[in-house]
């Protein structure tokens, strides 16, 4: 988020250089510096036990493509805590482990998100309201379906080649709290 006005006290903010950050916005009168921050929000690659991946449509965002769950991080969650949450909301499924994979810049949305692999059962996907469908898919074919979706392709690609890596390395939601 860019500031142009106090979220405290409304005035007008000036630039001011702040040490090794260089030029950033300043309230005089609150006497605080306001940086610049993207939103956070997570992005989640659903793999069950049989090497298939939660494929989702969501035409609000891009339509005829297939994206991975994502969502924000609400105020006192983790990314972590986030990512079980949103999996669960938007396609019904309950993960049983989760690993991070690599965080992803977005300027020109002003988003970070932050890239997880989940791991849960194969259940028929119950949908959100903001998801238009889903479906399992083999990761291979999955591969070729996301073609258009630059992080979810980059997030399947990390997973196929380090599966084992990425199974090792997953973690319970209990040890996130």
């Amino acid at each position: 988020m860019i500031y142009d006005y106090c979220p405290k006290c409304g005035n007008k903010l000036r630039m001011r250089k702040m040490w090794d950050e260089g030029e950033v916005p300043f309230c005089d009168p609150c006497d605080i510096a306001w940086y610049e921050h993207p939103s956070p929000c997570i992005i989640t690659l659903v793999i069950n036990e049989y090497e298939e991946a939660a494929l989702l449509r969501q035409d609000y965002i891009m339509e005829n493509q297939y994206v991975l769950v994502a969502g924000y991080i609400k105020p006192g969650e983790t990314a972590e805590v986030t990512a079980f949450r949103e999996v669960e909301e938007e396609i019904g499924v309950k993960l049983d482990t989760l690993c991070r994979i690599q965080t992803f810049a977005i300027p020109e949305k002003e988003l970070l998100m932050l890239g997880y692999v989940g791991f849960g059962k194969k259940v028929d996907l119950n949908l959100s309201t903001e998801v238009d469908s889903a479906v399992w898919m083999p990761v291979e074919e999955a591969l070729k379906k996301l073609e258009g979706s630059e992080i979810a392709h980059h997030m399947l690609e990390i997973y196929l080649s380090d599966r084992e890596g990425i199974r090792s390395h997953a973690s319970r939601e209990e040890d996130f709290k």
